[in-house]
């Protein structure tokens, strides 16, 4: 077993949580462009990361792409089904107006 940043527990590796954790402060600070390039990478490493899927929505959803951030957090939640992250992107997607 493994243990995320946010005490949880994992099947992938932590360079992974590592990866998404950094993109959350790159958008926290509003770099979303770097974060977006970085997302990139992580997906690569990582195509089921239910993280990079969620914060891929929450730049959708800025972005005033519903649907897509709508689709995105569907897919990490499926991805990740125990993590908060994906279910928090789910619940701001659901909530948009």
């Amino acid at each position: 077993m493994i243990i995320t940043p946010s005490g949880g527990s994992a099947t992938r590796p932590i360079t992974t949580w590592g990866r998404v954790a950094t993109r959350e402060s790159l958008l926290s600070v509003g770099r979303v462009s770097k974060a977006g390039a970085d997302l990139a990478k992580a997906e690569r490493a990582d195509p089921k990361s239910g993280g990079a899927s969620a914060l891929r929505s929450v730049i959708a959803l800025v972005r005033d792409r519903k649907d897509d951030a709508l689709r995105l957090a569907e897919t990490g939640a499926g991805f990740d089904r125990d993590s908060p992250l994906p279910q928090a992107a789910l619940s701001y997607a659901h909530q948009a107006p």
